[in-house]
């Protein structure tokens, strides 16, 4: 038999049951998307930017290595190209035909300067870079340089490089 007080019981049993329901919905999707959220720290971000040039050493590089720390859409601006992850493959990979083949790399980073949110970071720092041509050259240059980086499919990556050189140095070796 229909009554008020059943009527009522049920009004408030079904509003209590869907606000569950939005409650537990909500709660899931919160905790789900925190989980797959990579929070940047000024840590993570000089490490990244460590690591991208520790991948560039002559004994480690080859062509995909970076895939896994750079985004798909990388550019990189150095010596006046603006360069995506292929032309910047070519021109760490173009042999110059005026000097011997490399045979040491090395890059110093330094003076870092770290600007933060949850889901990106701006670098700024100084590159020393030391290149020796077989024993006939020794190149050291130092640039200024800055980074971007952003959270991609939960980690992060390095979207973008500016790269400004500051000084150059070539020494010819006796060999």
């Amino acid at each position: 038999m229909y009554s008020y007080k059943t009527s009522l019981v049920l009004s408030i049993t079904l509003r209590l049951l869907i606000l569950s329901v939005i409650l537990a919905t909500t709660f899931r999707a919160s905790a789900s998307s925190l989980e797959n959220t990579t929070n940047l720290d000024a840590s993570t971000a000089r490490n990244l930017v460590k690591h991208f040039y520790s991948l560039l050493d002559i004994d480690v590089y080859r062509e995909g290595i970076l895939d896994a720390i750079v985004t798909k859409d990388f550019q990189i601006f150095e010596s006046k190209k603006i360069m995506n992850l292929e032309s910047f493959h070519d021109y760490l990979t173009h042999t110059d035909p005026n000097a011997d083949p490399l045979i040491e790399t090395s890059w110093t980073l330094t003076d870092f300067r770290v600007s933060l949110d949850n889901h990106s970071a701006h670098l700024t720092y100084q590159n020393q870079g030391k290149f020796r041509h077989g024993q006939s050259m020794s190149v050291a240059i130092k640039w200024m340089e800055s980074a971007y980086i952003v959270v991609e499919n939960s980690k992060p990556r390095i979207k973008f490089i500016n790269v400004n050189i500051i000084s150059k140095k070539v020494e010819q070796l006796s060999g």
